[in-house]
């Protein structure tokens, strides 16, 4: 009998303390026609921010494709993920992530490291991520009547291109000695296995994803310091490594060797007020996602694609 009293007092015990244990929350859904996503909240499927001037719609597709609408359903800018049943999170770490099914992030804004940042849909039509101090670490560029300027038109679908191709396992990797798929594409270098192309590729990597997004790459080359010349040639290159007017799409040259002329290229993906992220082909032998502070050592400065 004693045994089963004590039998009794265990399982009494068990059920209580398993009743005290938190359960996981899920992540918060933002309320219905706001206009900021905070820090822990996200949109579903067909779920939107809405401007406060009511101007400006921020929508998660059903097709997987994050999309804002200006007057007219005229779409100014999309993250190009098209990954049906995606959502969109405001992670707590201040990084904005589409998120796949299964998990896998297949797009973000790089602005991880600033803690309960916020997205914010704002009445000139630019998406901002917020950090502290109202601080804007990351936007999408789009401002009324601005046409396609930093996160519109050509240069958003460059960066989302950019961004799909670095989650892409299949070929954001070499094999052997610069043996790259994008190379092969563009029919450049000396062959190797599997159609691929073999030879040094960042600036193959970038002339790709601007032909891809529709942008001009006459003159562009195999160089890295030919898109400086391109740039150069059609007055859309800017020296120097403060970036100052750097958009999403652009093209930005280093100088790692320390001479005169460029030896490698990324592609900008997404700008903040202090740092620029790029996505870099032929980085560590892959592609590399990259955020670099204004001012680095090493920047030569940046080039604009023309349509």
């Amino acid at each position: 009998m004693r045994n089963l009293v004590r039998h009794a007092v265990r399982l009494t015990v068990a059920a209580l303390t398993l009743s005290l244990l938190p359960f996981a929350a899920a992540p918060a859904q933002a309320a219905a026609g706001t206009f900021r996503l905070s820090a822990g909240e996200q949109l579903g499927t067909n779920a939107r921010l809405v401007s406060p001037n009511g101007q400006f719609a921020l929508v998660m597709q059903s097709d997987g494709n994050l999309v804002e609408y200006a007057p007219g359903n005229r779409a100014v800018w999309s993250t190009g993920t098209n990954r049906a049943g995606s959502i969109v999170r405001m992670q707590t770490d201040g990084n904005l992530v589409v998120v796949a099914p299964g998990n896998i992030s297949v797009w973000w804004t790089g602005t991880n490291g600033n803690p309960n940042a916020a997205l914010e849909l704002q009445d000139d039509g630019n998406a901002v991520v917020y950090g502290a101090g109202h601080v804007a670490r990351w936007f999408s560029g789009v401002r009324t009547g601005s046409g396609d300027s930093g996160g519109s038109g050509v240069g958003a679908r460059i960066a989302s291109i950019a961004r799909g191709e670095a989650a892409n396992a299949a070929r954001n990797h070499e094999t052997g000695t610069n043996c790259n798929y994008y190379s092969g594409a563009l029919s450049a270098g000396s062959k190797c296995a599997g159609g691929w192309r073999s030879e040094a590729w960042c600036a193959d990597f970038a002339r790709w994803v601007w032909g891809q997004a529709g942008a001009n790459t006459a003159g562009l080359t195999a160089g890295a310091i030919s898109f400086q010349g391109y740039g150069t040639k059609r007055g859309t290159w800017h020296a120097g490594a403060s970036l100052t007017g750097v958009q999403a799409g652009d093209v930005l040259g280093w100088r790692f060797g320390g001479g005169t002329a460029d030896d490698h290229v990324g592609v900008v993906v997404a700008v903040g007020a202090d740092s620029v992220t790029t996505v870099d082909g032929n980085y560590q032998n892959r592609i590399t996602t990259r955020t670099i502070r204004r001012g680095t050592a090493g920047v030569a400065g940046y080039t604009h694609p023309q349509s």
